[in-house]
């Protein structure tokens, strides 16, 4: 490749392994951003100006011209400022990634790093995440969200971060790589609704509609059986009762999808917890190896989802 000024930075970032500082150590917790991780290197901006200004000197020392050794200094120092005030816009934050929800596959998933900026004031610092676009942020933020996009079942990991920020002059670029252990659980992908009626002659037993009394609510009942305008007169939590809320659980079983692949019978497991979860009954499932048993609310519905996205996972 011919040099150019413009493929210079990169040259210097190959050469000083900076890129592969960042892996070779995974973090665990809050990792404040000091000289040890923040690399700095001209951009193309700053070879051009560095150049004009060595041209510019040259000049001056030729012509031994008093004014202009007055503006190449004075284009030095201006310079030198913007490299600590580069360094300085970066330097001090602390970073941690505070919130990881799963997601459905196809779905984008989304983490979130707790943003400390100091009492400096900061600005256009971006966050990275790989060759997706920069997060921008500034003194005022708690919280940077990362984007990425979830294709697969199973875990998706943070991976590294780029942090990095030109201000104010755009002469330098001051980065830093950061690696944390930090990942979210992609569910599979849901297979589609499946006939509502034929759903309700399977799930339902004559009489279940039939409401009997009430009960005392327990932890992971699901809010649609409260009886709420009871609740609201005596301030007790009390749970609708139904006649068919005694009947069997419902089992999940891997046995009965026979025929497909692993991906389909996992996605057509996902539809029916999440059928059985929304209709508010106890159920349980049974994959090879694995077996949850009978529960309801959003502690079930987690178990059993984690389960299907890590199923086969070493």
């Amino acid at each position: 490749m011919p040099f150019s000024l413009v493929t210079l930075p990169h040259r210097l970032q190959r050469w000083l392994n900076i890129d592969r500082r960042g892996d070779r150590a995974r973090l665990d917790e809050a990792v404040t951003l000091g000289y040890k991780r923040i690399f700095i290197l001209p951009t193309p901006q700053g070879l051009l100006f560095g150049a004009m200004t060595v041209v510019m000197l040259i000049g001056a020392a030729n012509y031994n011209n008093n004014l202009a050794f007055l503006l190449t200094f004075l284009l030095i120092a201006t310079g030198l400022v913007g490299l600590v005030r580069t360094y300085q816009n970066i330097a001090g934050i602390t970073l941690r990634p505070a919130r990881c929800p799963p997601v459905f596959c196809g779905e984008t998933a989304r983490f979130d790093i707790a943003v400390d900026a100091g009492t400096q004031p900061r600005r256009a610092v971006g966050l990275r995440r790989g060759t997706a676009a920069s997060a921008w942020f500034d003194s005022t933020a708690r919280t940077i969200t990362v984007e990425a996009p979830a294709e697969n079942r199973g875990t998706l990991e943070l991976g590294r971060l780029l942090v990095h920020t030109s201000y104010p002059l755009g002469l330098f670029r001051a980065k830093a790589y950061l690696h944390y252990h930090c990942a979210i659980i992609v569910y599979p992908r849901p297979a589609p609704a499946r006939d509502p009626r034929r759903d309700n002659r399977h799930d339902q037993d004559p009489g279940a509609n039939d409401f009997i009394g009430h009960r005392a609510w327990a932890a992971g009942d699901p809010p649609r059986h409260v009886d709420w305008k009871a609740a609201a007169r005596s301030g007790v939590m009390l749970n609708k009762q139904f006649g068919g809320d005694d009947r069997a659980e419902r089992w999940l079983d891997w046995d009965e999808h026979r025929g497909f692949s692993t991906e389909e019978r996992l996605s057509r497991l996902c539809r029916e917890v999440l059928e059985a979860e929304a209709a508010g009954l106890r159920y349980a499932l049974r994959l090879p190896g694995t077996s949850i048993g009978p529960g309801t609310g959003g502690a079930q519905r987690n178990r059993c989802l984690r389960a299907l996205a890590l199923f086969g996972a070493a």
